[in-house]
């Protein structure tokens, strides 16, 4: 099983690694034709498409990998399961659809255009099917179908907006909000036709055995999973559009917020998250194994997923960390003119090591049941983030955005890393997870410095530099781990 879980990561990650690079050269190709604006703009678009989907359909991702997965687990009519998933799912997200389609009259303004919020409206169902099929490909270890699709969304969405903006938002024959929301329509309408083909041809035998879980149970588990979504679309959404306008009223101008914010958004936090790729990839996968270890009462098997999983956040994040601050520089000046990115790219290398962690101890305490835990987590995130950027943007700026990931991520991965050894009775490794990874960093990065001064500066040099800053890291994180495990070894012994 291991294997298949690293075989599985893999591939997700593979994926996940393309799309983010041209997520990535998207947002350089808007900021070069339409502006840094544009590109705060469209974040605000995507952020309104992702609060709407989430409360139309309630996470119905979690909901359907997760339960699918247990049914596996118990050995249960699985198609039964995902009908449940269907039905709840694409029936609640198509009375969210109409009405937000009626009612978008009563929300639409200069920034968020009525033919927009209208296109978006009629995407969600959609969406949402595309959604529940991932869940269940993803319970059934067939990875490689949702990420196939993910690919060729982004690759529809992508394509389609940049020829709109090209040929109608450049020309002022289209506002670029409405091109954005014809660049999702598209790539939800071919997502989904593609993943229900492979649903049809990969469903197992129809079975006439009930389910294990009722549909009235399922409901009933299922609630915490959606209350959860809704309260942390509520406060994300929340603070999203609070950003850009504390952002306002500290600079005076809605120009300056919406290109600061879309520097933020458009540039810093894909460099930040580009590297958490691998763990993005293993936390879809934690997600539906632990809840079927956890089911099938392997505790032992969920404490070797969980120390596993931490090790591989601290040693992704600290190397990530290292490298972005030593080369911020040039990644800055590669992707933007403004300073402020480099800046904001060396400030923020402290946190990272708690965002990534973030991202596999929510899987697996998900996985394990512990959603209220989670959504009070969650919420006290958001409720500090929130804080901090009422009461910092306005003395700072800017750089009250930063202090509120500070101090929102600190507070609440230490929370989860705390209860993620209580739940699974993991001890903290200090040495393998912290002295190690920033040893090995240490040695690695200077070592790719070196290596970048033989290469002309350029996009080359710094894929090389990284490359082999990696494959360093990885070797002297191996062999110093073996060194200390042969010290305890004979320490031990003695």
């Amino acid at each position: 099983m291991k294997q298949k879980i690293t075989a599985d990561t893999v591939i997700i990650s593979a994926f996940s690694m393309v799309l983010q690079l041209l997520s990535i050269a998207l947002n350089i190709i808007i900021t070069k034709n339409m502006g840094e604006s544009a590109v705060g703009i469209l974040s605000l678009v995507s952020q309104f498409f992702v609060f709407a989907l989430t409360l139309s359909n309630g996470n119905i991702f979690s909901v359907s990998s997760r339960f699918i997965s247990e049914e596996i687990g118990r050995k249960g009519n699985v198609e039964k399961v995902i009908s449940y998933c269907l039905f709840s799912g694409v029936g609640l997200s198509l009375v969210f659809s109409v009405a937000l389609f009626f009612l978008a009259k009563k929300i639409y303004n200069e920034n968020l255009s009525l033919v927009a919020i209208r296109i978006m409206a009629l995407s969600l169902p959609l969406a949402t099917t595309g959604s529940c099929i991932k869940g269940y490909f993803h319970a059934r270890r067939m990875v490689i179908i949702p990420c196939v699709a993910d690919f060729t969304e982004f690759f529809v969405k992508g394509v389609s907006l940049i020829l709109m903006i090209l040929a109608f938002a450049k020309n002022g024959i289209m506002d670029i909000l409405t091109c954005s929301a014809v660049s999702v329509m598209s790539g939800e309408i071919v997502s989904c036709i593609m993943l229900c083909i492979f649903y049809i041809r990969e469903k197992l035998p129809h079975s006439d055995e009930n389910a294990k879980i009722s549909f009235k149970q399922f409901i009933k588990l299922s609630l915490p999973i959606t209350v959860g979504a809704y309260i942390f679309v509520l406060l994300s959404g929340s603070n999203e559009a609070l950003v850009p306008l504390m952002l306002k009223n500290f600079s005076d101008s809605y120009e300056t917020a919406l290109s600061q914010y879309g520097i933020f958004e458009g540039i810093i936090i894909p460099v930040i998250f580009f590297p958490s790729t691998l763990l993005q990839s293993l936390s879809l996968i934690l997600l539906p194994e632990t809840a079927r270890e956890t089911q099938s009462k392997n505790s032992e098997k969920v404490k070797e997923l969980s120390a596993d999983a931490l090790r591989k956040a601290f040693s992704i994040a600290i190397i990530s960390a290292f490298f972005i601050f030593s080369y911020a520089d040039e990644l800055g000046g590669m992707l933007s003119d403004s300073p402020l990115v480099i800046k904001t790219l060396k400030l923020i290398c402290p946190v990272i090591p708690f965002i990534y962690v973030e991202i596999v101890t929510e899987s697996i305490l998900k996985g394990m049941g512990k959603q209220t835990f989670c959504i009070i987590n969650s919420m006290a995130e958001y409720i500090i983030r929130i804080s901090a950027v009422l009461i910092f943007v306005k003395m700072i700026g800017f750089y009250g955005v930063i202090v509120s990931y500070f101090l929102s991520n600190i507070i609440c991965n230490i929370v989860r890393i705390s209860a993620l050894m209580k739940l699974t009775g993991v001890s903290f490794d200090f040495v393998g997870n912290i002295l190690i990874p920033v040893f090995s960093s240490m040695v690695s990065i200077k070592l790719s410095r070196i290596l970048w001064s033989v290469f002309p500066a350029g996009v080359f040099s710094l894929i090389v530099s990284g490359i082999f800053a990696v494959i360093l890291f990885i070797l002297i994180s191996v062999a110093l781990g073996k060194f200390c495990l042969e010290k305890t070894k004979k320490s031990t012994f003695v």
